[in-house]
């Protein structure tokens, strides 16, 4: 399962905001409102045997605005918690599941403030 393909394709058809990819940011983000994704490491789900049966990643999505009201962030994040969590139909997808969202805060980086989901995507091993 190409989680990263995946996300970004479900992150863009579910908002008309821009998507980035964590690691291609390199300053301040010009177009706000706009949603980045990060996707963490492959962690191995075990079956008694010690055989791996499927595989998980956190997927984290910051939603970004001008600095003021976190209304539009928060509104985004619900919007997406919606599109993403359930099972993943694609070919090889299991499922999607909601972790938690974060604490807002002022990204002085980016000139932006900014709150996350994270989610965990369990899918079938390769």
């Amino acid at each position: 399962m190409n989680w990263r393909q995946w996300a970004f394709t479900k992150l863009q058809s579910t908002t008309s905001f821009p998507v980035l990819a964590g690691g291609s940011i390199v300053g301040p983000l010009e177009d706000l409102p706009a949603i980045v994704y990060r996707i963490q490491a492959v962690t191995p789900r075990l079956r008694d045997d010690d055989v791996a049966i499927a595989e998980d990643r956190i997927l984290e999505v910051w939603a970004y605005d001008s600095v003021g009201s976190y209304d539009r962030i928060d509104s985004t994040l619900s919007i997406l918690r919606v599109a993403l969590v359930g099972p993943v139909e694609e070919a090889g997808g299991v499922c999607c599941r909601w972790i938690g969202d974060s604490a807002e805060f002022a990204d002085e980086g980016l000139k932006a403030i900014t709150r996350n989901s994270s989610f965990q995507l369990i899918g079938a091993t390769s």
